[in-house]
């Protein structure tokens, strides 16, 4: 659907139409999707480590082939590079322990939520009488995440994430749990794919502000505010849920109403995640509210 719905901007990348659109125009179910270079770029990837692509000639060719696309990226900006680990953020509330992502990611927005939540003393049912309580803390976590949330790094912290987001979770019987969460931002990420490699360029770039005096200002080595927030619920230390979700800057609305009804009211999963549910968004001091299909 999405291949669809934009192959005409995809026509205008020549390493896009070649991949997507072979035969003029948007491949159709049932017909196969070959990527040859994007292929022998991750069994290099694999066999030879990350630093094949920051550090040596997968990124030299991927930055040649976006340069000529008017990329302004270059081989030392790869290089520059370094992966970070860095520790959750924490917050027990409601007889559980949250545990996620740190600024820039959003993940405090969530945890701002379940920590007024927590002092209104128990969770709210999202399409109960007290909807409209929590409707006004969802309007305020998102102008509080507009004003406050970008890189620590570059400044003080906590956009816009509109596109499509894979989120993967696991847990084993032994305790163990994972949440994984990708995106290109928009569903094609910048809708540019450098032919050599098989990579498309995401467009997380379209997070950063312009407005003078933001904290998430466009500027050298800054990272823009994102939306990706992975999540682990933990009870007396051991792990009772863990989770994941797409829905950009609705993320931490997402995760607090699927939480009240898996953690407050004890519904199955399956059922909470099939119900309806909504998001408050803020445009130009504005609250307007949007029902969301849960798929």
């Amino acid at each position: 659907e999405s291949l669809a719905a934009d192959d005409g901007r995809w026509a205008d990348d020549p390493g896009m139409a070649a991949v997507f659109l072979p035969a003029g125009r948007a491949l159709r179910e049932g017909e196969t999707l070959r990527q040859p270079a994007l292929a022998a770029t991750l069994r290099t990837v694999a066999a030879e480590g990350a630093g094949a692509f920051y550090r040596s000639h997968i990124g030299e060719r991927f930055c040649t082939g976006f340069r000529e696309r008017g990329g302004l990226l270059e081989p030392a900006d790869l290089a520059a590079h370094e992966t970070e680990v860095t520790a959750p953020l924490r917050l027990d509330a409601l007889e559980h322990q949250f545990v996620t992502t740190p600024p820039n990611s959003q993940g405090s927005v969530l945890l701002g939520l379940l920590a007024a939540l927590h002092r209104t003393g128990d969770w709210i049912d999202p399409l109960g009488a007290e909807a409209g309580t929590l409707a006004r803390l969802f309007a305020h976590a998102v102008e509080d995440r507009r004003l406050r949330l970008g890189d620590p790094r570059t400044g003080a912290v906590a956009a816009r994430p509109d596109g499509d987001t894979v989120a993967v979770v696991a847990a084993d019987d032994e305790g163990y749990a994972v949440a994984v969460i990708e995106s290109l931002f928009d569903a094609f990420g910048s809708g540019v794919l450098e032919p050599g490699t098989g990579i498309i360029a995401h467009d997380r770039g379209a997070g950063f502000s312009l407005e003078p005096g933001s904290v998430n200002r466009l500027r050298p080595r800054a990272r823009p505010a994102h939306s990706l927030m992975p999540l682990l619920v933990l009870r007396d230390g051991r792990p009772r849920a863990v989770a994941g979700t797409m829905g950009g800057w609705a993320q931490p609305q997402i995760h607090t109403q699927i939480l009240s009804r898996v953690l407050g009211r004890e519904e199955p999963v399956e059922g909470a995640v099939a119900a309806p549910r909504w998001t408050v968004d803020v445009r130009s001091e504005e609250h307007t509210s949007e029902l969301q299909s849960p798929n």
